[in-house]
């Protein structure tokens, strides 16, 4: 059996013993060896974007701080605004800056046409870079979500299947826009949880390379989580929560709950849960199941008559959902993640 050769390291040591030896010949020879080359230095590791935990507060700045103060902790926030939807002028007016903390992050929803001029088709330019601008004075990681639940009908910014192409070429065109202006900034397409209501499959509205995150608002409703098979069927079906995992996963972007809650209102009477800790457990679970992709979550405090689905009421108030809120801050406390 021939002896296998093995590769050796010649260190500056050896060569001092081999001149001894050899004689000053061995040093032409070192100096033709080829230049062992240094390997590249590894990629930077990027930055990781963090996740935060938030609310909706009826655009009152006093009153967000406060629900983050008692939901306790100080792990990353955020705090969510609305523009106004009547007009372009009126989309435009920042307003809503001077309603979010200081030191939270923000999470905007914006139209993508306004409420008076739907066509899909108009450049909004000024718009769009008006409205990045603005985020990006309060937040340059701001959260943006254009056109939200755009799977909803009589809804400016609704998806259909006469509109796709323009509400295509509309988001394409704010994404551009918003990110040109303010590149920190993270833009979601953002459909409404549950079955699509406006003849069209809302994945098809979703444009690759041109999305920052998938966000799902998904309340307790259609059906509220008052069984183990109605929480399977929130999580399973078309539409449902991990359906949308997957989506945002089948991407690779991350993923987010823009906006969520409890109902004890008026506007899905018999179909809700009511103040049920079993929903929020649903989320919690949800969140951490995804825990890899998850950006952010907002919780919709919304006490009245439609929605009722507070779980924080200022001045040591009842809320709508105590049992609820309970249950949030022992798992939400802090926004861990």
């Amino acid at each position: 059996m021939g002896s296998r050769m093995t590769n050796r390291i010649i260190t500056d040591a050896d060569i001092v013993r081999l001149k001894a030896k050899i004689g000053p010949d061995i040093d032409d020879w070192f100096a033709a060896l080829a230049p062992v080359e240094e390997p590249p230095p590894p990629p930077p590791v990027p930055t990781p974007l963090g996740t935060t935990s938030g609310v909706w507060a009826a655009h009152n700045r006093a009153d967000a701080a406060a629900f983050l103060k008692w939901r306790g902790g100080a792990a990353p926030a955020n705090v969510v605004a609305f523009t106004a939807r009547e007009t372009e002028a009126k989309v435009m007016s920042p307003w809503w800056q001077d309603v979010i903390p200081s030191g939270v992050r923000l999470s905007l929803r914006i139209p993508l046409v306004p409420n008076d001029d739907r066509d899909l088709g108009r450049r909004r330019d000024q718009m769009f870079t008006t409205l990045a601008r603005q985020a990006a004075e309060v937040d340059p990681r701001a959260y943006i979500c254009p056109g939200w639940e755009m799977n909803l009908p009589n809804w400016a910014s609704a998806v259909t299947p006469a509109n796709l192409v323009a509400w295509r070429a509309a988001w394409t065109r704010c994404y551009d826009m918003m990110k040109a202006t303010a590149p920190g900034l993270l833009i979601g397409w953002n459909p409404n949880g549950g079955g699509d209501q406006t003849g069209i499959d809302v994945r098809k509205s979703y444009v690759d390379g041109k999305v920052d995150f998938v966000g799902v608002d998904q309340y307790d409703c259609w059906p509220g989580i008052t069984s183990v098979a109605s929480a399977a069927l929130m999580r399973t079906r078309a539409g449902g929560l991990e359906y949308w995992a997957e989506f945002a996963r089948l991407k690779k972007t991350r993923l987010a709950l823009p906006e969520w809650g409890c109902s004890l209102g008026s506007q899905w009477a018999g179909h809700t849960g009511g103040d049920n800790p079993a929903y929020i457990g649903e989320i919690a679970a949800f969140r951490q199941r995804n825990a890899d992709i998850w950006l952010f979550d907002s919780y919709f405090n919304e006490p009245a008559s439609y929605l009722r689905s507070d779980i924080w009421q200022p001045g040591g108030k009842t809320p709508s959902c105590p049992k609820a809120g309970a249950a949030y801050r022992q798992l939400f406390g802090g926004g861990t993640t």
